[in-house]
């Protein structure tokens, strides 16, 4: 009866595709299974009751740390020499029994092959890289075409329209900004570079506003600002904050092209609302426009993914990083036809 159980436990190892070895109180050898076998390039049969001193040293040293210390050790990478010329990364946890005065029984190492997987996750990392060159590229061309906007705004104006200074502010603080883009591109900056600073939301909000009011004229777009929110004190990066208020102004205004004039309507509102806990800034835009069917709806974050004719598909994508990297949340309502909300929730400084 006894050896149906051994033969029973012995082949429930062997079922098992991590390798298993366990070394008895004596550190001796117990049990090995298959897949051990094949890891260590050892037999089981002239492994069974040798001491531990059997196993590859590598391996050894981390059973005889387990002993040593009496505490487990929990993946530990460890590098394998099977004698052929190619070494074998093991993935290597203990397990300890222990006797009824606390002291170590018995110690079960359990161990698996990564050498495949941290070679495909590196490989993995190398294309993560190259595509978010592609990405950093494109978000490049992206922010200087938005900065253009008011620029072209700038241009078309009547001779006697460009005399207004405060246009004139604006505008140049645009090519500020896109040559802040385009030396950060060339210099490899990272998002190391993003700073947090306080700041207040509805003072950057009419800034963008007043810079694109040329812009609402010329495609009749109705603006209604309801900047209503009792706080709006928060830590954000002014240049990264102004990209998103920007895009989706633009996105909002190009959504309501072929509405009437009568019906093309913009609504920006500011409020305090309690939200995952704590008070947050909820910044929304309601557009008339075309609105968004419900499959556009689902990828409307997704990288390279637009509805428009020349859109690059990383606006959005793009703003939500930026708000998730101020610790905020974008959500959009729609409804084909009925035009689309976007509301924007950042947390208030000094709120818990």
């Amino acid at each position: 009866m006894e050896g149906e159980h051994l033969n029973f436990a012995g082949a429930l190892l062997d079922c098992i595709a991590h390798g298993i070895i366990a070394i008895g109180p004596a550190r001796t050898v117990l049990a090995c299974n298959e897949p051990a076998e094949r890891l260590t390039g050892l037999r089981a049969a002239d492994l069974l009751n040798q001491h531990v001193a059997a196993l590859p040293p590598a391996l050894q040293a981390v059973i005889d740390e387990t002993f040593f210390t009496g505490q487990p050790v929990a993946r530990r990478d460890v590098l394998l020499s099977q004698g052929t010329g190619t070494d074998v990364l093991l993935q290597v946890t203990t397990t300890i029994a222990h006797l009824p005065g606390g002291g170590v029984l018995s110690v079960l190492a359990e161990f698996q092959n990564v050498s495949q997987a941290r070679t495909m996750a590196a490989n993995l990392e190398h294309l993560d890289r190259l595509a978010s060159l592609g990405v950093l590229g494109a978000s490049v061309v992206h922010e200087i075409k938005n900065a253009l906007v008011p620029i072209r705004t700038f241009v078309e104006m009547p001779v006697e329209a460009r005399a207004d200074p405060e246009m004139h502010d604006l505008v140049g603080q645009e090519i500020r900004r896109m040559d802040a883009v385009v030396r950060q591109m060339l210099r490899g900056a990272t998002r190391d570079e993003f700073k947090l600073e306080p700041l207040h939301f509805h003072a950057l909000l009419r800034d963008a506003l007043n810079l694109l009011r040329h812009e609402f004229q010329a495609r009749s777009v109705k603006l209604d600002a309801r900047l209503t929110a009792t706080a709006d004190h928060i830590n954000g990066d002014d240049r990264q904050l102004r990209h998103v208020v920007f895009n989706l102004l633009i996105n909002a205004i190009e959504s309501m092209r072929g509405t009437s004039n009568e019906a093309a309507r913009l609504v920006v509102a500011t409020e305090v609302v309690t939200q995952w806990d704590r008070r947050h800034l909820r910044v929304s835009f309601t557009d008339t426009g075309s609105g968004i069917s419900p499959d556009s709806l689902a990828r409307l974050f997704s990288p390279f993914f637009t509805t428009k004719r020349e859109g690059t598909g990383l606006g959005l994508a793009i703003t939500r990083r930026i708000i998730h990297e101020h610790n905020g949340a974008i959500t959009v309502e729609s409804r084909p036809g009925e035009g689309t909300t976007f509301h924007v929730f950042l947390p208030l400084l000094g709120e818990k």
